[in-house]
């Protein structure tokens, strides 16, 4: 059987031309194909872009990091160590003064009923546990100068 590349090609004797787009080879559901596979790709896009913005400001939108209120995780943890070790028993022996003037402002970490503030998290009362050895008398361990 001959072909003829311009005008399409013969079956069983007969000239075929075959037409692509609307009204030829496919017609309807090459065109709705055509729109499905575009529409799909636009939907991976979008979900993709979604996915790598969740990525980028951390997954919880509603949960503020301490970074994003002003006090990086590495000054809590300095202020933490300052207190346990201002707040340590051999050092309430000798001097108060210091563990009272960091502590001040968060006793309430410390107090319970309506003058509490345990549960605010602005307060960062995990940063100033070793208060409670002021405010309680409990001994907090705090490494001697000598062991360092």
């Amino acid at each position: 059987s001959e072909s003829d590349p311009e005008n399409g090609r013969r079956i069983n004797g007969h000239h075929k031309k075959f037409k692509y787009g609307p009204g030829g080879l496919g017609g309807r559901s090459l065109i709705v194909r055509q729109t499905v596979i575009i529409f799909s790709i636009v939907g991976i896009i979008v979900a993709a872009s979604v996915a790598i913005g969740f990525a980028v400001i951390g997954g919880d939108p509603g949960k503020k990091p301490s970074v994003e209120e002003g006090i990086p995780d590495q000054v809590l943890l300095e202020t933490a160590e300052r207190v346990v070790t201002a707040c340590s028993e051999n050092i309430l022996d000798v001097d108060r003064s210091v563990c009272q003037q960091l502590c001040y402002s968060k006793l309430c970490c410390f107090q319970s009923g309506d003058y509490s503030c345990e549960e605010d998290v602005s307060k960062d009362c995990a940063v100033y546990a070793g208060c409670e050895a002021l405010v309680e008398g409990i001994p907090v361990e705090a490494p001697d100068e000598d062991e360092e």
